[in-house]
């Protein structure tokens, strides 16, 4: 009878165990499922996020050429205050005007293309004309 009793209570007691381990095992695969599934979100969203950036900056390349330019456009593209597109604005415009004053396009004056037009006109060492 007391081998009956002791029996029964360690295969209660490993039933218990079993049980636990199994319900632990559970717990810890519903966890790790749940954790592949939010990085698996957070990889969609940098993705997408990435694209998106990517785009801006492609389409803000056909506009303007100076690093400056892109992200003031971009500024431009994403707020919705009038005064702050405004200001953004005027700093691209202040930027393309330094732009062209600090690359002007060459003026000669009319002597010097009087002088190179007679160099041009004359022949070739070497040539008859």
């Amino acid at each position: 009878r007391k081998k009956e009793i002791e029996n029964k209570k360690k295969l209660n007691d490993r039933l218990i165990r079993r049980a636990a381990i199994l319900t632990n095992r559970l717990i810890n695969e519903s966890n790790e499922r749940k954790l592949m599934e939010l990085e698996d979100k957070k990889a969609i969203s940098s993705k997408t996020n990435s694209t998106v950036k990517v785009n801006n900056i492609k389409r803000v390349n056909k506009v303007t050429n100076t690093f400056e330019d892109k992200t003031n456009s971009i500024i431009v593209q994403s707020n919705n205050s009038s005064d702050e597109i405004k200001s953004t604005n005027k700093v691209i415009k202040n930027k393309q005007i330094e732009d062209s004053t600090t690359n002007p396009s060459v003026k000669l004056s009319d002597e010097a293309v009087d002088a190179l037009v007679n160099r041009l006109n004359q022949p070739i060492k070497g040539e008859t004309s």
